[in-house]
């Protein structure tokens, strides 16, 4: 049996992909990118029984012909109404997240459902038949690309998914900044695939840490003359599943503008609902809505008080002193446990250890600060996020990432 093969990207996807992301911009590229967005964007319920995979590997979404019920007649009316449809027939390029939530769904295991992704037919083959079975509905949700009336498979989610969009929690966020009367401003923004990054900082929230930098210089031997860290916090939010809206703090270091976000003391909102309709494009209520961006406010207006202060920042400032001050009995050791602890290649953790070395500082938060910059100048933005996040944690393993391997037996 001759196989197709799932096929590679063609130089249009990628483009659209790509201009899809947002790295290390402003909030004027931030609104500019989220209103593009909102223009291609379409919200779907449909029932698995009307969702199969195609031979191209594209997921389909068709009425039956054997069904003369309401609901498969609104289906295909449903269709009749989108761009990049015809009457019978949505066919959708699904991104790699799709694959994951596909594989989630069916309970396939992601392994083989990887695997299979080089044999579409076979593919094609499992997702129709546990498709088939689950006889329930789905939330998808879809980009249309105008210049090719193409469609893409952002997710496919649970039908309680409540969509917390990245434009509302921007307006939200804003909203409560301006409420809170803090002077903050915004650092950075990204959007990835997968997730929308706001950091902000608070300027006028600083605190000199001559202890905790004194060995510390940049990785071109530049010898910092601010040894300064300033208070702030990082919103995240995922429209399509991968996480929740959750605001949590970050600490920022002046001379290089590595940042540590202390995640286990942020909190955040669900993405969960009450259950929507099948067939139908997803519009939510305005009182939904409402109610969510009020809680996005609350908690935004609950971190700018919590972690936009002196108390706090200096608080977190003496644990890493504390925490960090001891110097590595074994460098190279060490950065190396850190770094497979995490998951990095080989060549990361080439980099971080060049970081490492160049910084001049052997102590423990020394190879901290390594990790964090890295984050901020080679990682992506999720995986600077969650860099960012694991710093605080690689500073309390830090004594086990720290020893031979005979000392751990």
């Amino acid at each position: 049996m001759n196989e197709v093969s799932a096929p590679t990207e063609t130089q249009e996807m990628q483009a659209f992909r790509r201009n899809l992301n947002l790295r290390k911009g402003d909030l004027n590229t931030l609104v500019a990118k989220l209103k593009e967005q909102s223009l291609l964007k379409v919200d779907l319920i449909v029932p698995s029984n009307n969702i199969r995979m195609d031979e191209k590997g594209r997921i389909t979404i068709k009425g039956r012909q054997d069904d003369n019920s309401e609901e498969n007649h609104a289906l295909t009316g449903l269709l009749d109404g989108l761009n990049i449809a015809t009457k019978e027939e949505l066919s959708l390029i699904p991104f790699d997240t799709a694959h994951g939530q596909l594989s989630e769904r069916l309970n396939i295991p992601s392994g083989y459902y990887n695997r299979m992704r080089l044999h579409l037919s076979l593919l094609g083959e499992n997702i129709n038949y546990w498709m088939k079975g689950k006889d329930t509905n789905y939330f998808l949700r879809i980009f249309e690309n105008p210049s090719t009336s193409t469609g893409y498979l952002r997710t496919i989610l649970s039908d309680k998914f409540f969509a917390l969009d990245n434009w509302d929690v921007l307006i939200a966020t804003l909203d409560a900044v301006k409420r809170s009367g803090a002077e903050l401003e915004i650092d950075e923004c990204d959007i990835s695939e997968e997730k929308m990054y706001i950091k902000f900082i608070a300027p006028n929230i600083e605190v000199d840490a001559p202890e905790l930098l004194k060995n510390y210089k940049l990785p071109d031997g530049t010898i910092p003359n601010n040894p300064r860290v300033c208070a702030g916090f990082v919103v995240s939010n995922s429209e399509i599943g991968c996480g929740k809206f959750y605001v949590a703090p970050r600490m920022m270091v002046l001379a290089c503008r590595n940042g540590m976000i202390r995640k286990d003391e942020g909190f955040g909102k669900v993405h969960l609902g009450a259950r929507l309709e099948e067939n139908q494009v997803i519009k939510f209520s305005k009182e939904t809505k409402n109610k969510a961006i009020e809680l996005v406010i609350s908690q935004i207006t609950d971190a700018v008080q919590i972690f936009c202060s002196k108390d706090y920042l200096n608080k977190v400032v003496a644990e890493y002193e504390e925490k960090g001050k001891q110097p590595l009995a074994h460098p190279t050791v060490a950065i190396a446990n850190m770094t497979k602890h995490y998951g990095l290649t080989d060549d990361k953790t080439q980099s971080i250890l060049d970081y490492f070395i160049k910084s001049s500082d052997t102590s423990r938060f020394g190879a901290v600060q390594a990790l964090t910059f890295f984050a901020h100048k080679d990682a992506d933005a999720d995986g600077q996020y969650e860099l960012e996040c694991a710093s605080v944690d690689a500073l309390d393993k830090m004594p086990i990432f720290d020893r031979l391997p005979k000392e751990n037996n």
